[in-house]
């Protein structure tokens, strides 16, 4: 592959910054521990297969730092890990920094209030009128759930949902020209929307291949209300999935999708998966899925297989060209067994998905320690005391060791560029 004078120039400014940013990141400015349970030998991108699908990902963020041009888009999925936000939040910001001025929106919001449960770090969420919920982890479906895992849904006429951005989130350079608002409307004839107040809105339309209403705005926004309102007697259910913040300039942007308690299984359980997931069309996907099927008392490494699998396909159907990063399961303290015992299990799996599908592994379980290190991860104050969970500096810990890892293989990819490898 023949690359130009200003590509090369590029690929050598670029692992300046890349290893300025790893040296960073192993410093004072970005700190990460060297407690001698992170085992940063192993702090590292398993590549099994040709590299297609990571290759192409890596020559998007060129193009986004070089010439502009590109929208650089990343989903991150999990259970709780990704629910809580701050190790997504803290990659968001990582990939921001290596192109100046690429801050993309917030991401996906949904009204975790009417769940009564924890909301991503970034934003909380009010809302009127009666509202019942459901998600994935449920034994039986109260509704169709799209991707975002969770549906919240009502009869009543008159409801509002609104989201404010927190402190963390630092709006101001984040704020967002377009939402898109994921429901069962697929027109104006039941419902009336006012969104914002209907000040500086540009216009509204039905995306019916995605399943989402598309709202433009004149100014850019800073937090989102709408108002639904029924226009008739008919007993018509409003389904409400989430809303995706979009602005329309090269960006980096980060998307985030977390459920407590979430599995493989869970997530095969929203059949609205693929169309929402349409919408977003990611060029990177970090499936982080793994520590409640391990913890599982029947557990089944054929069924977290084929589970992954389908996953896998769900993404490769939308964007052939998807790059898949799989990350195994952290180790963690289990009610029944004291320990991770199929962690070996999980590993060998990815390994054989990696090798089929041109993916990705990162072995977060070595990186951190091993077996038992979620107990020195506790000691330290890193983790929590259900030694499953980190705390807000320990997740940000694991976005930070993930971020160098990509760094490292991005660094590589840039090399073989230069030398003509590629």
């Amino acid at each position: 592959m023949k690359i130009s004078l200003i590509h090369i120039a590029f690929s050598f400014y670029f692992i300046l910054i890349a290893t300025q940013l790893m040296a960073q990141n192993n410093g004072s400015h970005y700190y990460i521990p060297e407690q001698i349970y992170i085992n940063n030998d192993t702090n590292f991108f398993q590549h099994y297969g040709a590299k297609n699908s990571i290759s192409k990902f890596y020559e998007k963020i060129e193009n986004l730092c070089l010439c502009g041009d590109e929208k650089v888009t990343i989903l991150h999925i999990g259970a709780s890990h990704v629910q809580g936000g701050s190790w997504s939040w803290e990659l968001k910001k990582k990939f921001e920094e290596l192109c100046p001025f690429s801050e993309g929106t917030p991401g996906y919001v949904f009204p975790f209030s009417i769940a009564n449960t924890n909301h991503p770090i970034f934003y909380r969420s009010e809302f009127s009128g009666k509202w019942d919920f459901t998600r994935i982890t449920d034994k039986e479906l109260k509704c169709l759930v799209g991707l975002s895992g969770i549906a919240a849904f009502t009869q009543d006429s008159v409801v509002e949902l609104k989201f404010f951005f927190n402190k963390i989130s630092e709006i101001e350079k984040r704020k967002f020209s377009r939402i898109r608002i994921f429901s069962n409307l697929s027109d104006t004839l039941s419902y009336s929307l006012i969104v914002n107040g209907n000040t500086n809105l540009k216009n509204i339309t039905f995306d019916t291949i995605t399943g989402s209403i598309i709202v433009d705005f004149n100014t850019l926004q800073d937090s989102i209300s709408v108002l639904f309102s029924k226009k008739d007697s008919i007993n018509t259910e409003l389904i409400f999935y989430g809303i995706l913040t979009e602005i329309l300039k090269p960006s980096f942007n980060f998307i985030s999708i977390g459920i407590n308690g979430a599995s493989t299984s869970s997530y095969l359980k929203a059949e609205l998966f693929d169309k929402h997931l349409s919408a977003i069309n990611p060029d990177l996907v970090i499936f982080s899925i793994g520590v409640n099927d391990a913890s599982a008392k029947d557990f089944n490494r054929n069924k977290y297989f084929a589970n992954y699998q389908t996953l896998i396909d769900k993404v490769r159907n939308n964007n052939p060209n998807c790059a898949i990063i799989l990350t195994t399961n952290t180790d963690f303290y289990n009610s029944r067994s004291g320990v991770n015992k199929n962690y070996t299990e999980v590993y060998s799996v990815m390994k054989e998905l990696a090798e089929k599908n041109d993916c990705v592994v990162w072995n977060l379980f070595s990186v951190m320690g091993g077996e038992k290190s979620i107990l020195l991860w506790k000691n330290d104050n890193l983790a929590t005391k259900d030694k499953i969970h980190f705390s807000s500096e320990g997740y940000r810990i694991i976005a930070r060791l993930m971020f160098n890892a990509f760094l490292e293989d991005f660094v590589d990819y840039l090399n073989n560029k230069v030398n003509g490898k590629f």
